[in-house]
């Protein structure tokens, strides 16, 4: 036995990726906003974005990552002025493509037969000129391995979205 801790040695160490939904937005729940530019936070949302960078004060954060979607980048905005660190924008954790979808009413897409689709298989779907559920997976995923191996041991916070998470 090398030692009586029971924390790994620094080499064998991996990375924790902390993965963070975005605060709650006017529409939330109502439509279906994609990647559409300019939602931002509700108060409410303000509210969740400052508890989230209180529960994290103290944690020792190697870096802070955000979707670029103003959504997103406000969430982080309360951890990135508390820890003192700078958010860096990465397009691999926007939300998806939902293509044509995009800002469109939940309950007029809950009417269209493809929406049975979306939420019974959703791998077997794609968003009319969007983005599917596996090509989601796969750039999130990738961007995910990126930072885990850019801050090996680390701890990273990752602002993102509902369906990327």
């Amino acid at each position: 036995m090398l030692g009586s801790s029971s924390e790994p040695s620094p080499g064998l160490r991996g990375t924790l990726l902390l993965l963070v939904r975005h605060g709650e937005t006017p529409t939330t729940g109502t439509v279906l906003p994609g990647r559409a530019p300019g939602l931002h936070l509700s108060d409410r949302g303000r509210a969740q974005a400052e508890r989230i960078a209180e529960r994290l004060d103290g944690l020792s954060v190697s870096a802070l990552y955000s979707s670029p979607l103003e959504r997103a980048c406000e969430t982080a905005e309360p951890t990135a002025a508390r820890m003192e660190l700078e958010v860096h924008r990465d397009d691999g954790l926007l939300e998806c493509d939902f293509g044509e979808w995009t800002g469109a009413a939940i309950p007029d897409l809950a009417a269209l037969p493809e929406w049975q689709t979306v939420q019974h298989s959703p791998s077997a779907f794609r968003f009319p000129d969007g983005e599917s559920f596996p090509e989601m997976q796969a750039r999130i995923v990738g961007a995910l391995e990126a930072l885990s191996a850019a801050h090996a041991g680390g701890v990273v916070v990752c602002f993102s979205h509902a369906d990327p998470i």
